[in-house]
């Protein structure tokens, strides 16, 4: 076939294009890519895709960033519990593993594993409910003659502030085992009788806030964004969220000035759990452009501990009360008619 063509004057390549034959595949195929490149829709889209691919994992880290903040008074259904403080205990730290996620046992390829905020608030939040926890286990342990609680004392060493999801479940399960135990003896356990302990240990919390704060701002601020600063504001966020539960839970008497002195400790703490800045800045705290929201947060967390200082003087008046009328009760009538 080639010396047919050759005999007809033709080239064999020309022959072989003019028949339709292959031709080597590397420089046509180059030219298709090229006009798809050069296509403007397709360069729309490979934009488009970039731009999706890069701000995936920030967008991720917004969405991880939740801390449950909003809408305190709902966290808990106290209908479900027979002892309410136990519920509470239960609800706040269920709400942050099931829920929102729990961040310190985040992979670290997981947008959350490289969060500030939600890892520092739920360590707090975690030991917070730990120490009221172990507060309930050592008051059970005074009003019984069998010694404190088996399930409040496993719930207390599990609910830590290093804990990771599966202490928290444990945890969580014996604050149901207990409150089960409660239910089966016929009522609520009488460990709220001692509130002015339970509210003593808030203040406590108002007090560790305002201390971590000040040691904040005693140093030099390092620049206008700072990790302690973040770590500081958030971890008084969540003993303020426990503070609130808690507080909120307690069946107090009805007593007008014992209601309003709640009340007002109430919208105090809730200030402080709902304090949500875009980003906790550690400027000057008398600068027009950049503040500083750790000096906020300790203005709140005044305000909680002053509200706080009251109701609990309020508890412990009424507590006098009543010893001064059992006391008197006490004594026998020796009057001679």
């Amino acid at each position: 076939m080639a010396l047919a063509f050759h005999r007809s004057g033709e080239h064999p390549l020309e022959a072989r294009v003019a028949s339709g034959s292959e031709l080597p595949a590397g420089p046509k195929v180059r030219k298709i890519e090229l006009k798809r490149f050069k296509n403007p829709g397709r360069r729309l889209w490979i934009a488009l895709a970039c731009l999706v691919a890069v701000g995936f994992y920030p967008a991720m880290m917004v969405v991880s960033s939740q801390v449950g903040d909003r809408n305190l008074s709902g966290i808990v259904d106290q209908t479900r519990w027979t002892s309410r403080w136990a519920g509470s205990a239960a609800g706040l730290i269920e709400r942050q593993y099931t829920d929102l996620g729990w961040t310190p046992d985040a992979h670290w390829l997981s947008p959350a594993a490289h969060l500030t905020a939600k890892p520092a608030f739920q360590q707090a939040l975690s030991s917070a409910v730990g120490e009221y926890v172990a507060l309930m286990a050592e008051m059970s342990g005074e009003a019984s003659a069998e010694g404190s609680d088996r399930d409040l004392i496993a719930a207390s060493r599990l609910i830590t502030a290093s804990s990771n999801v599966a202490q928290l479940h444990a945890g969580r399960q014996a604050l149901v085992s207990y409150d089960r135990r409660q239910r089966r003896g016929g009522g609520a356990d009488r460990l709220a009788d001692k509130q002015a302990r339970q509210i003593e240990l808030i203040r406590i919390w108002a007090l560790e806030g305002r201390r971590d704060i000040a040691r904040l701002t005693d140093r030099s601020p390092p620049g206008v964004v700072s990790r302690d600063a973040t770590v500081a504001v958030y971890s008084a966020k969540a003993r303020a969220q426990a503070a609130f539960v808690f507080l909120e839970a307690m069946e107090i008497s009805q007593d007008a000035d014992l209601t309003d002195a709640r009340r007002r400790a109430l919208e105090a703490w809730g200030d402080a759990a709902r304090f949500r800045p875009l980003l906790v800045l550690n400027g000057s705290s008398e600068g027009s452009v950049w503040g500083n929201h750790a000096v906020s947060m300790g203005f709140l967390l005044v305000e909680a501990e002053s509200a706080t200082a009251d109701l609990l003087a309020s508890f412990r008046s009424r507590e006098g009360e009543a010893m001064i009328v059992s006391s008197a009760e006490a004594i026998p009538d020796t009057a001679v008619n």
